[in-house]
């Protein structure tokens, strides 16, 4: 099946869900907020952002039955899927509202340095730098890199499950890297240009993003493996 399919299937289930289940079983409501989480999944990856956008808010509102202060791994992983949307719908803003929700969230249940929040602070640093604001960006680019160089592959695999295996954990470390040493050269570039421009001029950060290489691979933030074209 396509993403569009997959799309239509869920939303057949939601629309089941919605009429037999009762809201206020926890079971029940966490079972529809599946349903419109994985369809927001398949509109997604399908392009059809402004339908995931409003799949996956349902999803949150049944996952949280309209509390804020609730605090789950299954309201963490939609927050960090609307922000994907978001982003990608050039709205960096509030796509980094959506992930610092879904880090205070991953605070709540896991502490401050489980290997899980590194994947948030690598989200946050992109938008940082989708909005130009580097130096800000930078910082949450360093906090992804201390939180995994505090632990072993098999320990950020253990607390990082939709991480499949540890070339895939590599490869997220190593674009980590990269963005931010690409970051760190366009500031060092940035200080030279001023340096050199009459007193007064200024450097636009907000053209740092033509100045970096695009995303090689999204972080795993938000996947989840049962939203899956066959």
């Amino acid at each position: 099946k396509s993403w569009a399919d997959a799309a239509e299937s869920f939303g057949k289930l939601v629309e089941l869900e919605e009429a037999t289940f009762s809201k206020n079983n926890k079971e029940e409501r966490e079972a529809l907020s599946n349903a419109y989480n994985n369809r927001g999944i398949a509109f997604k990856n399908a392009g059809q952002m402004q339908q995931a956008v409003q799949s996956l808010n349902s999803a949150y509102l049944q996952a949280t039955n309209g509390d804020d202060k609730v605090a789950t791994p299954q309201a963490a992983q939609i927050l960090q899927n609307l922000a994907q949307c978001l982003r990608a719908q050039k709205r960096p803003i509030d796509a980094q509202r959506m992930y610092e929700r879904a880090l205070e969230v991953g605070h709540r249940l896991y502490g401050e340095d489980h290997a899980s929040h590194a994947l948030n602070h690598l989200c946050i640093a992109r938008c940082l730098r989708d909005q130009g604001l580097i130096p800000d960006a930078i910082k949450q680019y360093v906090k992804s890199i201390h939180i995994w160089s505090q632990k072993d592959d098999k320990e950020i695999l253990q607390e990082m499950p939709e991480v499949p295996n540890k070339a895939r954990l590599a490869e997220i470390r190593e674009q980590c890297k990269m963005e931010l040493a690409q970051l760190v050269t366009f500031m060092e570039q940035a200080k030279r240009m001023a340096a050199s421009q009459p007193e007064g001029a200024t450097v636009d950060g907000a053209n740092a993003e033509g100045s970096v290489a695009p995303d090689v691979t999204e972080a795993e933030a938000g996947s989840n493996p049962e939203a899956s074209a066959k």
